[in-house]
């Protein structure tokens, strides 16, 4: 698919990808604390932070300052 312009879409940085990510998966074990939910959050959150994100970044895409 492309744009008016012929170019294709804009796709995020893996890294903002990450952080969504991260996100996401705070926002699951806020919802549901359990120990799966933990270790899913842990390693999206590592797996961004490797990327260059801050937890500011994290917070930012939950909606949290």
């Amino acid at each position: 698919m492309t744009d008016r312009n012929g170019q294709p879409p804009q796709q995020p940085s893996p890294r903002a990808l990450a952080v969504q990510l991260a996100a996401d998966a705070c926002n699951a074990h806020q919802q549901q604390p359990d120990t799966y939910t933990l270790h899913r959050m842990q390693a999206a959150v590592d797996q961004a932070r490797n990327l260059g994100a801050t937890p500011q970044d994290i917070r930012a895409a939950r909606g949290q300052q």
